[in-house]
């Protein structure tokens, strides 16, 4: 394998293609994938605000955030796809989805911490097969070989949203609600939330902050 390299791999640093400039590293970015100058970071997203910040932060940090969504056959998969793909288009990360369909989604909550080491393995098998080296996470987990960010971790909500204030994070691109209807449904547990902690985001910086993502009162 190594002497299979491209000619830009083999020859680093002082190939032609350096010294003559960028229409050769241009040339071979395209012919060999592993070849690259972006520092991937695969994120699970789920289309929520914690998803964004946590993109918001790896980017901030100088990382590419990529995304994997996961259809697990939850009522809002659609909406939460869509809201996923639009952050992971925001931050200039390649977007990933899979579809798990198992019996204990039926017969446990929706919300369970059952499905997190689940979609944990689904995601360390990407890591494995696109040879990405770092992980972003909203819980703890560990595994050898793979750098785990969890900047997230331990933070409440409203924490989580001050630091995608920070970052100037896109809120409405996010979508928070358990319903499947083409707008928030404002009521649920998830909407109740979302609007509580960007309110008091609104409040404290004086601007009109988003609402549910989607609403007509929403930005």
């Amino acid at each position: 394998m190594y002497s299979a390299r491209p000619r830009y791999c083999r020859e680093n640093p002082g190939n032609a293609y350096q010294l003559q400039g960028w229409e050769g590293v241009q040339y071979d970015l395209k012919r060999c994938p592993g070849t690259t100058y972006e520092k991937p970071v695969l994120c699970l997203n789920s289309g929520g605000i914690d998803s964004l910040v946590l993109q918001a932060h790896i980017k901030a940090q100088g990382f590419t955030p990529y995304s994997l969504f996961i259809d697990y056959g939850q009522p809002a998969r659609e909406r939460e796809q869509a809201a996923a793909q639009k952050i992971a288009a925001f931050y200039g990360g390649k977007f990933y989805t899979e579809r798990v369909r198992l019996e204990i989604f039926k017969q446990r909550p929706l919300n369970s911490d059952a499905r997190y080491p689940i979609f944990f393995s689904i995601a360390a098998a990407y890591c494995d097969t696109l040879n990405i080296p770092r992980m972003g996470l909203g819980w703890k987990q560990k595994r050898k070989g793979l750098k785990i960010m969890t900047p997230l971790l331990e933070k409440t909500k409203l924490n989580i949203a001050r630091l995608g204030a920070k970052y100037a994070a896109p809120f409405e691109l996010s979508w928070s609600c358990q319903g499947a209807g083409s707008a928030p449904c404002g009521e649920c547990p998830k909407c109740t939330k979302r609007n509580s902690v960007l309110e008091r985001i609104a409040r404290g910086s004086g601007a009109a902050g988003p609402r549910a993502a989607g609403s007509r009162s929403g930005s």
